[in-house]
């Protein structure tokens, strides 16, 4: 049993089949360039510094960390029911491949990066966009809500969605009614 331990690996992590679940760990590939991710079961995964991660095969039941410039690239790993999407760290990273649309794992995507992040195509959230810390610029993609009566957490007025180009901002209704979006304010 791992604990909470950290895993990090600098080059290729190669390998299909197994799960690196032991206890709350974490295994978190670094590296400056393109690596490839072991196609097995993690309990968290960070995928950080810069270049494409290729993720085919892998799976993701707590945690999957966007951290840097790094991409997934690949198969989008499959996530586990209570799965968390998260984009943290110090530059400003665009939604890409790692995103599974429609996003329904009960852990939600998190924004963390006070440089913000935007989307690189239209997607849907069905659980809980939780705006930490930054600003999430959907330019000229759709960023779709579903399922869920209060689909926004933590807009403020630094942390908000952008929606300065064509993109929508829309929730899916299964009755007549209305609804506020509780979005944030940039001033």
């Amino acid at each position: 049993n791992g604990g909470s331990s950290i895993f990090r690996f600098g080059r290729d992590f190669a390998g299909t089949g197994g799960s690196f679940v032991a206890g709350t760990s974490t295994a978190a590939g670094f590296a400056r360039y393109a690596q490839v991710i072991a196609g097995v079961t993690y309990n968290n995964l960070i995928l950080s510094g810069s270049g494409a991660k290729t993720t085919t095969g892998a799976t993701v039941n707590g945690t999957l960390s966007m951290r840097g410039t790094a991409t997934a690239t690949g198969a989008t790993p499959v996530y586990g029911a209570a799965a968390t999407l998260e984009y943290m760290g110090a530059a400003a990273p665009v939604i890409g491949n790692e995103f599974q649309s429609p996003w329904v794992a009960t852990g939600g995507v998190v924004v963390n990066n006070p440089f913000g992040v935007a989307l690189s195509s239209s997607v849907q959230i069905n659980t809980l966009l939780t705006l930490t810390n930054g600003v999430l610029s959907i330019g000229d993609n759709d960023l779709i809500f579903g399922g869920v009566a209060a689909p926004v957490a933590g807009a403020s007025a630094t942390n908000y969605i952008s929606t300065v180009a064509t993109g929508q901002v829309r929730k899916l209704f299964f009755a007549n009614g209305t609804y506020t979006f509780q979005i944030g304010n940039a001033g």
